[in-house]
């Protein structure tokens, strides 16, 4: 078997990659990558598929202080066509069932699953991802006719974020990683009845609105209670002034509460009227007047019996000047 090295495609942060490989009449293996260079000082070993339980034992005898960014461990069946969809739904129930729930995709050929199915459980982006799928199709689609279609894989990607995660992990077998979720444990216990143990891999619990909210109080009280353990430096006696004091507060509250009740119960509510607006009417539109010119000339007996105020006459001369004076 001849081994040769090439350039690869580096990852960032890394600057330069490098692929050791064969080839053979059939196909290519590559046996792992190294990426180096850039800001990161370290390098980064990466090897996959058959070839990754060889590369972590070199990994580990040459390199015994590094750190695992990612591991996928997997358990393999052939167990007949009925033991996917019953692993399916076991896996559903349980996600469901998981507080917080997670999340369920399903990809492939569900409708008449003749091309392969697969069940995704959980996230990418968290620690733990998990994937069952049917493996005989994929290899079958992939050009090897001798793959088994009852092949079945429970796969996961452990991806710890935090660097004591990373740590821990390069440390572990692979039979340790599945001790890396509920979940993972769980399902081991489920098809072998072997109980592993839990290994923290993941990163820190989420913070509950109580973890907030004694965070919180911790900042914003903590000299204060530092000077009360200072004035009681006995720890009961400490822990006991502050329970006192916590309950004396709950009682009073409890007392003002029951006293509110009371006056409720006992108040009678003031009608408010609203203060009259003084509205000057309306003012109707006058109409206009029916003696028109036109229509006195035809009646002229309307205007009979009506009182005329006297209009003091304009001289002509006002009115025309020029025609009187010329």
């Amino acid at each position: 078997m001849c081994v040769q090295l090439r350039a690869a495609t580096p990852q960032r942060p890394y600057k330069t990659a490098v692929e050791l490989y064969t080839v053979l009449p059939s196909h290519e293996i590559v046996f792992c990558t190294v990426h180096y260079g850039g800001v990161n000082a370290k390098c980064m070993f990466r090897s996959t598929s058959d070839r990754a339980a060889k590369g972590a034992e070199f990994v580990k005898a040459v390199f015994p202080d590094h750190s695992c960014s990612r591991v996928d461990v997997a358990l393999d069946f052939m167990e007949g066509p009925e033991l996917f969809p019953t692993l399916c739904d076991w896996l559903v129930g349980y996600a469901k069932n998981s507080n917080p729930k997670m999340s369920v995709d399903y990809r492939g050929d569900w409708s008449n699953a003749s091309k392969g199915r697969t069940l995704y459980i959980g996230s990418r982006q968290s620690a733990v991802f998990i994937r069952l799928y049917e493996k005989g199709f994929q290899q079958i689609s992939q050009g090897n006719a001798d793959a088994d279609p009852d092949w079945i894989r429970f796969e996961t990607e452990i991806k710890p974020e935090k660097k004591e995660g990373k740590i821990n992990l390069a440390t572990l077998t692979p039979e340790q990683c599945f001790g890396a979720s509920r979940l993972l444990r769980d399902f081991v216990t489920m098809i072998s009845g072997d109980n592993l143990e839990p290994v923290t891999v993941g990163k820190v619990r989420k913070m509950t609105d109580h973890d907030r909210s004694f965070n919180h109080m911790c900042h914003q009280y903590g000299k204060v209670l530092l000077d009360q353990l200072e004035l009681t430096p006995d720890p009961e006696e400490f822990l006991s002034s502050i329970l006192s004091q916590i309950k004396t507060q709950k009682e009073n509250r409890e007392q003002c509460r029951e006293k509110l009740a009371g006056i409720r119960q006992d108040f009678v509510p003031i009608i408010h009227h609203r203060p009259a607006v003084s509205v000057p009417p309306a003012v109707e539109p006058a109409l206009p007047s029916a003696l028109s010119p036109a229509f006195l000339r035809r009646y002229p007996k309307a205007l009979c019996g009506q009182s005329f105020r006297e209009v003091p006459l304009i001289p002509l001369k006002w009115l025309f000047p020029p025609l009187l004076t010329a």
